[in-house]
């Protein structure tokens, strides 16, 4: 008993020694003793427990300062104290002293949130010293205060807990104390993680939780995250990170990541841990924010790079780690100058052409772990070649003091099968003219044309936006023609060719992609989720969904956060179709649905698999059906082409199309030379042309990945 409920965090144990000296059932006032609520920790007695009602084992609380500035507490009922890592910043703005008193009411119960007020003016109370009241040399030693709130703590640091009751401590038993504290939590018998129990959602798998406590509580924080793809080392690195956040062990996080990735990490982190990380673009200085999320690229650059080396983060976690893979470059010198205490390296492929890039990302982790360089090489590289490994057992066992990685198989998880579908419709005649119309339009002008924003008149940006709404739907098309024809902005740009698209547009009165939809819904009699990337396009099937009798759940962007958790719930329990924009494709998991379709494609295909990804993911338990739609002879046509039949997109694992598309070692995204090709060919034979060169590098890029995996698979597993 003493062993399993005395361990306490250290600095938990440090919570205020308090007394109330009024109390309701709306709140309660109590005096400051040490240094506990600076550093994040209330300690509450059976009374005070009863303020905070909560059915959960964990509850978030929201306080209310003076100055109206949140502060936000993970409530740990069982064990019957708060943590609130910012509660530090309202101490050192105040001034807060010892004896202090502090008041905590309740303002708004359904939100369960309290006013946090500090009262200089109110008697302090006496604090009673619990060291005469403790009995040494027994079992465990409960010190209680006046209040009736009691520690419990183990014989083995009864000295420690004596100097902080009495405040009988130097500045170097602090430092030894809060040293102990961390040794402290991380010695719990059963290795309990409290952040299980902070996920929403979500099934966490047995190899997930695994990792999460062999980082914590084996490898010191710093460890190289290296599954297979699709085993979802995302939800990995967000258990390590809400646990040390709860745990008081963590304040200060910084992650990186591709650019294209962002948004998919914040909606990751917030649906599922309840953490709301700031893009860099929502920041006034690095500084400022505890909890923030960058691209590498931007992190880097000059304007921040110097700033973020100044700082002391607690957590570092790098997505895409092998991007370090070359300690010459300005990515590998930059993460090794960046000081945090933990370190979490996620990549599915530790080595993607040689074993010195091993070596290089180890450095970063735990520089000398691998040995000097002369000697990893004597040791490890076959006659001195960076391809080929020697001793490969041996290397395997240093790497599990580093790095942790698990196949497939290993997890016995059963993967649902994936089908694809791809409908290839003909346009109608006056579909066509219309098509070609606006393509001509759009080669013939695009070059001239300045690249930034203009915000009167025509520009490449609007350009791209007109071809990709052509690829979508003419009713999307029609109605951005139709607003820029009622603005006064474009009448010396394109006047006549504005008035004649708009034209060609009205005799467009059907539409066989639409007609083609239909018959893919009469095959699904299930529910099905339908992405388009424009609000017009959504407008209109909508509209022709309903007309035909099916019941529709409408999601987009523009929507509240309530709005869209509405949405989805209807979706689940009511409705057979969820017809939605690009903003689901970020951070929901739609698990209990198995059929997708694409009414259009978006030119860059991260976000096609990220659609995918909704529904085919962990959690899944039934096959998957991807129906695709595209008419023949279009851009979007030969783009289908370019990701089924070069990387089989549609076939890849969640999280692989990353990794092939890094082989291509192009300063430019797949989208920008798309529409390189598209806007700069002269004809559509140069277009197709042009395509068909980009599909050869695809297809190079995807064997050197396969080569990659089959390489890994002989050094990491033998």
């Amino acid at each position: 008993m003493a062993q399993n409920n005395a361990i306490f965090k250290k600095r938990a144990e440090k919570a205020p020694l308090i007394k109330a000296e009024s109390q309701s059932s709306f709140g309660f006032t109590f005096a400051i003793k040490g240094r506990a609520f600076q550093q994040g920790y209330l300690f509450l007695n059976n009374e005070m427990q009863s303020i905070f009602p909560s059915s959960y084992k964990m509850q978030t609380i929201t306080f209310l300062d003076e100055d109206n500035i949140k502060h936000y507490a993970v409530y740990h009922k069982v064990r019957g104290y708060m943590v609130c890592l910012t509660f530090n910043e309202w101490w050192e703005r105040n001034r807060v002293k010892e004896g202090d008193m502090v008041s905590i009411q309740l303002e708004e119960p359904s939100t369960l949130t309290y006013r946090l007020k500090l009262l200089r003016d109110k008697r302090h109370l006496k604090l009673v010293k619990d060291q005469a009241k403790a009995k040494p040399a027994v079992a465990e030693l409960v010190i209680t205060s006046s209040s009736h709130g009691s520690i419990m703590h183990d014989n083995d640091n009864i000295s420690l807990l004596r100097k902080l009751v009495t405040n009988e401590f130097s500045s170097l038993d602090e430092l030894e104390l809060l040293k102990d504290g961390e040794e402290l939590v991380m010695k719990v018998p059963d290795q309990e993680l409290l952040s299980l129990d902070c996920c929403f959602g979500i099934t966490c798998y047995k190899h997930q939780i695994d990792t999460a406590k062999k980082v914590i509580f084996d490898l010191n924080g710093r460890a190289l995250l290296a599954d297979e793809v699709g085993l979802g080392k995302t939800i990995e690195a967000g258990l390590i990170l809400k646990e040390y956040l709860l745990r008081g062990m963590a304040k200060k996080i910084l992650i990186l990541t591709p650019a294209s990735l962002i948004t998919q990490w914040q909606e990751e982190l917030r649906i599922k841990f309840d953490l709301n990380f700031k893009n860099h673009t929502e920041i006034s200085s690095w500084e400022s924010e505890d909890l923030v999320i960058a691209s590498l690229d931007t992190a880097k650059s000059f304007k921040n790079s110097n700033e973020i080396k100044q700082l002391n983060y607690d957590l570092l976690i790098v997505d895409e780690a092998h991007k370090l893979k070359n300690r010459k470059t300005k990515n590998w010198k930059f993460v090794n100058s960046i000081k945090s205490k933990y370190l979490l390296m996620l990549t599915a492929t530790p080595i993607q052409n040689d074993m010195m890039e091993l070596f290089n990302l180890i450095g970063i982790l735990k520089e000398g772990h691998l040995s000097t360089l002369a000697n990893y090489k004597e040791e490890f590289l076959a006659d001195n070649n960076k391809r080929m490994p020697k001793n490969p057992a041996k290397l395997r066992e240093i790497l599990s003091e580093v790095m942790i990685r698990h196949r497939r198989a290993d997890t016995l998880i059963k993967f649902p099968k994936r089908f694809v579908h791809t409908y290839s419709v003909e346009f109608s005649p006056e579909e066509k003219a219309l098509y070609d119309e606006l393509s001509r339009f759009v080669r013939s002008k695009y070059a001239s044309l300045p690249t930034q924003k203009n915000p009167r008149g025509i520009n490449r940006l609007l350009l791209v936006l007109l071809q990709k709404l052509m690829g979508s739907s003419v009713y999307a098309l029609s109605k951005t023609l139709a607003k820029m024809a009622a603005s006064n902005n474009y009448k010396d740009d394109f006047d006549e060719t504005l008035q004649r698209l708009l034209k060609m547009a009205d005799k467009v009165t059907a539409s066989n992609k639409t007609d083609a939809l239909f018959e893919i819904l009469e095959q699904f009699d299930e529910k099905v989720i339908i992405f388009t990337q424009f609000r017009g396009t959504q407008e209109y099937l909508a509209q022709e969904l309903k007309n035909k009798g099916f019941s529709v759940a409408l999601f987009n962007g523009q929507m509240s956060q309530s709005e869209k958790d509405s949405c989805i719930a209807s979706f689940k329990d009511e409705k057979q179709i969820l017809l939605t924009t690009e903003s689901c494709g970020e951070g929901r998991n739609l698990q209990f649905c198995r059929v997708m379709v694409n009414y259009d494609l978006p030119w860059n295909p991260m976000k096609i698999e990220q659609r995918i990804g909704r529904i085919h993911r962990l959690g899944q338990t039934r096959d998957v059906h991807i129906v695709n739609l595209s008419a023949k002879d279009t851009i979007e046509g030969y783009v289908l082409e370019l990701l089924d039949k070069k990387i089989n997109l549609f076939e890849l694992i969640i999280g692989e199309l990353e990794m092939i598309l890094g082989n291509l070692n192009s300063k430019k995204t797949l989208e920008q030379t798309i529409i390189e090709i598209v806007t700069m060919s002269s004809d559509n034979d140069s277009m197709k042309r042009k395509f068909n060169t980009l599909g050869n590098k695809l297809e190079k890029a995807l064997k050197l990945h396969n080569e990659i995996t089959e390489a890994q698979e002989d050094i990491f597993h033998g």
